[in-house]
């Protein structure tokens, strides 16, 4: 009888024993398994600046967090925000609000590079030249390491007038061009004047030229000096 207690005792102890062992591997599992709030935190700090807009249309955009390091301690209601405004390429800075007693505001570096088209002149071209689609060459790159002026749309680029001479192969910028005019100083332009329940038409002779969208003066027929935008080719829109 003694030596089946002894027995039945070491049983429920290695039942026991073995219970244990099984949960601590299991604990140890979940553990190794769960995401730290620091990582947690860096995510929605990528996915934060990745939904700004300067990052939308690109063809691929990279965010690295710098996290600092050590624990950070939980940030369970992440609020991300861009302390300054900008496109965010490059080095910036992204801050957080956790809330809290006392709530706390915390800042990280981070880099963002971002893939992009931009275009460069397939051959020389001088001021004053009307640009086409074959004087350009798309290239692949990274934006951020370029002007925040240069031209990623050959749509807008087209049609435009190149305001000094850009070399074979350089990239263009938008301050390199300019829309051309609609509008001539001394000819004859076609006024549309509107305004609450009237539409009239009249002519009259621009004292500036404008580009599309551009502010015109106007002396009509009668002497009277109007102001309006260049609507289209030698026509003017004035809105009462």
């Amino acid at each position: 009888m003694r030596q089946v207690k002894i027995t039945t005792e070491w049983v429920r102890l290695s039942v026991a024993a073995l219970v244990w062992l099984c949960l601590s591997v299991v604990n140890t599992a979940q553990a190794g398994s769960s995401t730290s709030p620091d990582t947690v935190l860096e995510e929605q700090l990528k996915a934060f600046v990745l939904e700004q807009g300067a990052l939308q249309g690109t063809e691929q955009a990279n965010v690295t967090v710098h996290m600092p390091h050590g624990a950070l301690g939980p940030c369970p209601v992440a609020a991300p925000f861009m302390p300054t405004a900008g496109r965010p390429w490059g080095r910036i800075t992204v801050g957080v609000k956790c809330p809290g007693s006392p709530p706390e505001t915390r800042y990280f570096q981070a880099d963002v590079s971002v893939q992009g088209t931009y275009y460069v002149a397939r051959s020389p071209l001088n001021a004053g030249h009307r640009i086409t689609s074959g004087d350009l060459v798309a290239v692949s790159g990274d934006l951020t390491t370029l002007s925040n002026r240069l031209a990623t749309s050959a749509d807008t680029l087209t049609g435009q007038i190149t305001t000094r001479r850009i070399g074979q192969n350089t990239p263009i910028l938008t301050s390199m061009v300019k829309s051309p005019q609609v509008i001539k100083r001394g000819h004859d332009v076609r006024v549309i004047a509107r305004g609450q329940g009237f539409h009239l038409t009249s002519a009259g002779i621009a004292l500036n030229g404008a580009a599309r969208g551009e502010s015109v003066r106007i002396k009509t027929s009668r002497g009277t000096i109007l102001r309006g935008i260049a609507s289209g080719p030698d026509q003017v829109q004035v809105n009462f």
